[in-house]
Parts: C-alpha cells; structure tokens; sequence
C-alpha cells in the first residue's frame, strides 16, 4: 500500500473523531491537519494520534502539544498497535534484516540514491554470496524485496521503472534505529550524548551514524574496532586514527581533509566524499 494523501489521512483523523456528520471546529482544521501531515500518510499513526486526541481537550493549544509530540505520542500507544509495524522486520529472512536496519543510518526524511545504498550493502558484507550473480545485482534484489514488503519507500523510480532513491517511514525508521542499536549493529548519534566505551569494546555497536557534530576524539577509545562511520554532520577535533574502518561516508563534506583522518587503504571497502583535494594522503 502507498502511503495516504494528506487529504485521505486528514479525513480518516475527521472520521475517527468526529464521525460523517459532525464537522471539526474551525480552529482546529489547520493544526489538525499538520498532525496528520506528521504521521507521514501511515493509517496505523493517525488512528494512535486520533485515539489520544479523543481523551484530551478539544483546544487549540492541546493539539498544538500533540502535533510537536507525534512520535512519541505514537510510540506510546497503549494497545500496541504500531508494534504490528515490526511484524515485517521480523518475518524477514535473515540476510535481509541488517540491509533494513542499515537504512537508519539516513537522517529522518531524506533520501538516498539507490546505487549508493547498494554499493553499501555489498562494503558491509550484509549480503548472501551467490556465484551466478555479482553483489549488485543480488544487493538489488535485496532492496526491491525489502520495498515489496512495504517496508521501504521509492520517492523516485528511473525511465526504465527500476528504483532510483529511496527512503523509509519515519516511524519505521525509528523501529529501525532502535532494533539496530538492540542488536548490537548501528549507534545512530542525533545529539551531543556520546556513547559509553568505558565497558568492553565488544559490548558497543561497531557502526555508527552522527547526525550531529561531536569530537572525533570521543571515538578514540573504540577508534580500533569502529567498522563504519556515515557523518552527516561535520565533527570537531584533532587527528583520529580508524585502522578498521570498512566505510567511511561522509555525504556533501569535505572535512576529511580537514580532520586528517587516517585510515587504512588494506581494510577500507567505501570511501564517500566530496571535494577536489588529494586524499590519498590519508590512506596510511
């Protein structure tokens, strides 16, 4: 199923709320419609969000609340109904279950090219080997699975229909970042709370996702085990030395040039980065 319109999600809200004959009070519509706007066309959200607006006042300023608060209110949901989002993931086959978790390691609402998500899965080594087949062709099959079973979205298909970006529910990418996390296999950073490397290395995910900037310096207690890093936003701090690095991505940033981050050309699988500077400086 397609994600609903603004206009179909906004009249199932209407509907829940106040029937087929009562209309929604004219204060209301416009903020109501950003609540829906929020639960990004997903029936399950709007009908959490319409069952919590149902048991609190009916006022401008208490939907305003719920509207910068969606996602928890959804996350919190007290029959459990968007637990049958995570229905899918587990069902999946195993091979298919880190290239889903993978894809919350793009910032909330963006997308990413498609080859660019392909050419990662085959860096991580998340893929089955197949000897009739190259990792591309099976990393495809991968993701146009993973989009059948609605788990993944296609924004942008190419002239000849295959996929040319895709993107995730923000609701389910949150499921994503969370079962990542759980199993051990992506941190993704979104504020200035480092993690925890006091305890044993093994102990903390070997790939991390920063959607904010922090010190590289945080990470040179685990720099030797950090398989992969994807920067969306530019660090500070001193040299850092990654000598297991697999992938480094670093989407429209040129920092590494800045930073002198070394790492190792034996090891390293993917490299992303933008900018004309001569970087082979830094494979040591």
């Amino acid at each position: 199923m397609m994600p609903l319109s603004l206009y179909d999600s906004w009249k199932l809200l209407h509907k829940k709320l106040f029937g087929v004959e009562q209309n929604c009070p004219a204060e209301l519509e416009e903020i109501g419609r950003a609540i829906v706007g929020k639960c990004e066309g997903l029936p399950l959200a709007i009908l959490v969000v319409a069952g919590h607006l149902s048991k609190v006042p009916m006022t401008k300023e208490t939907w305003a609340i719920v509207a910068k608060n969606v996602n928890r209110v959804v996350a919190s949901d007290p029959e459990g109904r968007i637990a049958l989002l995570a229905m899918g993931y587990h069902y999946l086959p195993i091979h298919l279950k880190p290239c889903f978790l993978h894809i919350g390691t793009i910032p909330r609402g963006n997308e990413i090219d498609a080859w660019t998500l392909i050419r990662l899965w085959v860096a991580e080594g998340f893929l089955k080997n197949d000897k009739l087949r190259s990792p591309e062709e099976v990393a495809e099959e991968c993701l146009e699975d993973l989009v059948s079973r609605n788990l993944i979205m296609v924004p942008r298909k190419k002239v000849d229909g295959r996929i040319k970006s895709c993107s995730m529910h923000g609701l389910l990418r949150d499921f994503s970042v969370r079962e990542a996390e759980k199993e051990k296999l992506l941190n993704v950073i979104t504020n200035n709370e480092v993690p925890n490397f006091s305890a044993a290395n093994e102990l903390s995910p070997p790939n991390f996702s920063l959607h904010t900037s922090i010190s590289l310096e945080n990470f040179m207690k685990s720099s030797q085990v950090v398989r992969s890093l994807y920067l969306f936003k530019e660090p500070t701090g001193k040299t850092s030395k990654f000598k297991s690095l697999r992938v480094l991505a670093t989407p429209k940033s040129s920092f590494i040039f800045r930073h002198h981050m070394i790492l190792d050309s034996a090891i390293l699988r993917y490299l992303e980065v933008t900018g004309d500077n001569d970087f082979m400086e830094f494979l040591g």
